[in-house]
């Protein structure tokens, strides 16, 4: 079937791009980067308490969940920003010309807040959460995709150990604690 093998550009539940899109465009990005000497930031957020949302409230309602993340992704980012659903409760983003600590915790925190919005579903609550790790493209003699993507995953595995609802920018030499993972709670 060749409708099969061509790869979806989005998600077909909250309408953000592909993990096959934002790599295409995060090329596209470090690139533009490199060749005007601008910086960008990565950020991995990976949702808290979204397997307790799909357990005990079904499918459904994690559908909700994840529509209500994708309007808090959209309406805490710039035009120029590109946000993508990367796996069942990740995503990504990155911000062109945002690499002050800073504004990227600021960004972050309302992200986070937004998440932690109360939301109801069926006249249920469904409590969650966000994890974040960054990195910014001025820590690389030359950025690249991988390298970027693996130090904010570093970062955002740091986010969760240190008590999830957070954010962890990554510093070279940053390394994950000790386990000290908290157990989802519904």
């Amino acid at each position: 079937d060749e409708a099969a093998a061509v790869p979806r550009l989005e998600d077909p539940i909250t309408g953000l791009p592909t993990a096959e899109q934002f790599r295409a465009r995060f090329e596209h990005e470090l690139a533009r980067a490199r060749q005007q000497h601008e910086m960008l930031a990565l950020l991995h957020l990976d949702l808290d308490l979204f397997k307790a949302v799909n357990d005990t409230l079904g499918h459904a309602a994690g559908d909700f969940v994840l529509t209500r993340v994708a309007a808090v992704l959209r309406a805490e980012t710039r035009k120029q920003d590109t946000v993508a659903r990367v796996g069942g409760d990740e995503f990504v983003l990155i911000l062109p010309g945002q690499v002050d600590p800073a504004q990227i915790e600021a960004v972050a925190r309302r992200i986070i807040e937004g998440l932690e919005a109360p939301l109801v579903f069926e006249g249920r609550p469904c409590r969650i959460s966000g994890s974040i790790g960054a990195t910014v493209s001025c820590l690389y003699p030359v950025p690249e995709a991988d390298r970027m993507l693996n130090d904010a995953d570093t970062a955002l595995y740091v986010s969760k150990r240190r008590g999830r609802g957070r954010a962890t920018i990554y510093a070279p030499g940053l390394r994950l604690p000790e386990d000290r993972r908290a157990p989802e709670l519904p």
